[in-house]
């Protein structure tokens, strides 16, 4: 019988057996598997990458791991150098620069900013005997990566389509079960060098700075990464005061920090594109403590912000509208890309007062969209017409631009490394149709033509003419005072719409480039003069000079006489570029020039042999006169830079009279260093000044 009391069913003692053993193995079994993903969840993790992230090849697209852009294995020292030519008699101390150098074959894609910190040194001794060093920055990404034989950390590169998205599961999944810690950062300290506090740093805008301690003989090692503390006063600072001044802890840290040459302090930035506060603006004193930071709202949320520019009055935030959309990731339709340049935005610049006590005191001014990622200079001056000031910005800004190029691997841009020389139709149609739809505002949008990288990253040379008519510039309602704009009256005019709109007219767009002589125009990285009315609100913008007409398709990775850092100045520096990143020489531009006549203003320049290739050009300033460095001329000092012989696979230190560009000195570094970024000379009393401090806080081994 089984039917049981109140209509319930007996089980035979077989079943109830079955059921219990059930009702106790599957927890038993899945408590087993638990234990057992636990604790082999390294092998579980890397398992998935193998077979879902890493599971073809990747292909080289555009060369960032190949020829003089691809790493070096090893550490060396090399010294005495021969030197041909003469350097200048007072002359002593270490150049340094930093750039990518990926410490471990990158698995998947590959973007330029990704590679791991290397610092190249030049020594110079009092002897004038010169040494090569170069050195890894020990980072905390780097350390934890060795410790497991390869790459764990997320990569730029990698940041497309949808397994992007497992690239970031994967990392998560690692942070989670303990294969990695992000609780000292996770940058690859491979952009700059900042000298401050008698301090050298290495910089990477994704982390905070990594202090270094230079040698003798010039080899950077690395002592950790930087520990801020406030001056004591803002320590005592009661509770409500302190959440009203940046409390947020500062995650990232500009790699274009700005000292101020009259009171030694340092000011900078960190942007977060996670979590809010967005934008953090600090200043540290001389001695390296803080004293200032405070929190900016940004006018529509996260944007990547590399560089910033400094008067005696203002600091000055460049929003670009490239901003941060994961969406784009796997939306259809979307360019595969989390970072999206958004031409229909307007580009924003904010001017906050050095004073300002709180982020509410910034004033945004609005131009036609752009990018910039690099300030050659900036001041301010009382305005001829009213009660405000003018400031002046010097930039290197281009209209057109796409980070994604930069990426080694990409799948949407299969283009060759001889694509400079000229592509193939098939080669454009591909590129056109892999571009085809990229969007912002989920719009389709067709795109071909030529791609070329960027400066700081790449850029989307757009084939035919410009489009011509009126173009609609948003006005974001935070903006406190007249958002009218100007430029060149031969360029553009101007009217304000009933609606607070600005339309913008165009009657015939800068003609930047003609690309390699096949009458195609182009926007491309051009030297771009800004300027902000404050009293009126009127923000102009004009390009300085037609950069073509010195064999190079853009100029990029400026340089100043530091002492005119915030003041007006008349001498700058630019690299020209003539093959993707690579570039064939130096330009010095007079700006006197371009404000007096309007003629051309590049007052000398340099042009490398065939076949060798630079970077950036450092500005040194000549040893101080016994007048002081007040008698000394803006342009009293050398130019320096890399430079990279493609026939021999070697590279030379090269020196310049910064007055002529007349070579000075060439040494031959016996080795090949890639192409890198941005680059700083440390000086004899600036390299014995931060060793003495290191020994007197007990720093030393």
């Amino acid at each position: 019988d089984r039917d049981g009391p109140r209509g319930w069913v007996a089980m035979p003692m077989s079943e109830t057996a079955l059921a219990l053993g059930l009702a106790l193995g599957i927890p038993a079994v899945l408590g087993l598997v638990a234990v057992l993903a636990f604790a082999y969840r390294r092998e579980l993790v890397l398992w998935m990458d193998r077979r879902l992230i890493y599971n073809t090849e990747s292909r080289e697209g555009l060369g960032f791991l190949r020829g003089n852009f691809a790493p070096v294995d090893e550490e060396v020292f090399r010294g005495p150098l021969h030197v041909e030519g003469a350097l200048p008699s007072g002359l002593r101390g270490v150049f340094m620069r930093n750039g990518p150098n990926p410490h471990f074959k990158p698995l998947g894609g590959y973007h330029w900013f990704d590679g791991d910190g290397m610092v190249h040194s030049v020594r110079i001794k009092d002897s004038g005997t010169v040494f090569y060093a170069n050195n890894w920055v020990r980072t905390a990404r780097l350390e934890q990566e060795l410790s497991h034989g390869q790459p764990l950390f997320w990569k730029i590169g990698e940041m497309s389509g949808p397994k992007g998205l497992l690239c970031l599961l994967s990392y998560n999944l690692k942070r989670a079960f303990g294969m990695l810690s992000v609780s000292d950062g996770l940058g690859q300290a491979n952009t700059s060098l900042v000298y401050h506090a008698k301090q050298v740093m290495a910089l990477h805008e994704g982390d905070l700075p990594y202090v270094l301690r230079v040698l003798c003989n010039g080899v950077a090692e690395t002592i950790g990464r930087l520990k801020i503390s406030r001056r004591q006063q803002e320590q005592q600072q009661p509770q409500q005061d302190k959440q009203s001044k940046g409390s947020a802890p500062l995650e990232h840290f500009t790699a274009h920090p700005k000292v101020d040459p009259e009171t030694g302090d340092m000011h900078y930035f960190g942007y977060n594109l996670e979590h809010a506060p967005h934008l953090q603006y600090g200043v540290m004193d001389s001695k390296g403590e803080e004293i200032k930071r405070i929190e900016i709202e940004l006018p529509c949320g996260p944007v990547m912000m590399h560089d910033m520019a400094l008067t005696r009055k203002y600091a000055v935030f460049l929003y670009m509208p490239l901003f941060f959309r994961p969406q784009e990731m796997v939306q259809p339709g979307g360019s595969g890309f989390p970072f999206v340049f958004d031409e229909e935005a307007p580009s924003k610049f904010g001017l906050l007062p050095r004073d300002a006590e709180d982020g509410s005191e910034i004033v945004w001014y609005d131009l036609p969209a752009g990018m910039i990622f690099h300030v050659c200079n900036a001041w301010d001056e009382k305005s001829s017409e009213g009660d405000g000031d003018v400031v002046h910005l010097y930039a290197c800004s281009t209209t057109e631009y796409d980070l994604d190029l930069v990426a080694s691997a990409s799948s949407k841009y299969n283009i060759s490394d001889s694509f400079v020389v000229g592509l193939k139709p098939a080669d454009i149609a591909a590129a056109g149709a892999a571009g085809a739809g990229k969007t912002s505002n989920n719009k389709s949008r067709s795109r071909s033509g030529k791609f070329i990288p960027g400066a700081h990253g790449g850029m989307a040379l757009m084939g035919g003419k410009a489009d011509s008519g009126d173009v609609k510039i948003s006005i974001n309602k935070s903006t406190k005072i007249g958002a009218n704009f100007g430029i060149s009256s031969r360029n553009f005019s101007r009217s304000k719409s009933r609606d607070g709109n600005l339309s913008r007219s165009v009657s015939s767009r800068p003609r930047f480039l003609e690309y390699r002589g096949d009458g195609e125009d182009t926007d491309a990285f051009s030297l771009v003069h800004f300027q902000f009315h404050t009293d009126t609100g009127l923000a102009q913008q004009q390009t300085v000079f037609d950069h073509r007409n010195y064999n190079s398709y853009l100029v990029e990775f400026p340089s100043i006489n530091s002492a005119f850092l915030t003041k007006p100045n008349r001498f700058i520096y630019l690299a020209t570029f003539c093959d993707g990143m690579k570039t064939n020489g130096i330009i010095k531009v007079d700006l006197r020039k371009y404000w007096t006549d309007g003629s051309s203003p590049v007052a000398a320049r340099v042009m490398f042999p065939d076949k060798h290739f630079g970077g950036e050009a450092v500005f040194v300033p000549a040893a101080e006169s016994p007048d002081g460095p007040a008698k000394a001329e803006e342009d009293d000092g050398y130019v320096m830079t890399l430079v990279y012989n493609a026939v021999k696979a070697t590279s030379y230190f090269m020196v310049y009279d910064a007055k002529t560009l007349k070579e000075l000195a060439k040494v031959d570094l016996q080795v090949r260093v890639p192409y890198g970024f941005h680059g700083t000379f440390l000086s004899e009393e600036k390299l014995q000044a931060q060793l003495k401090e290191f020994a007197a806080n007990s720093l030393s081994p």
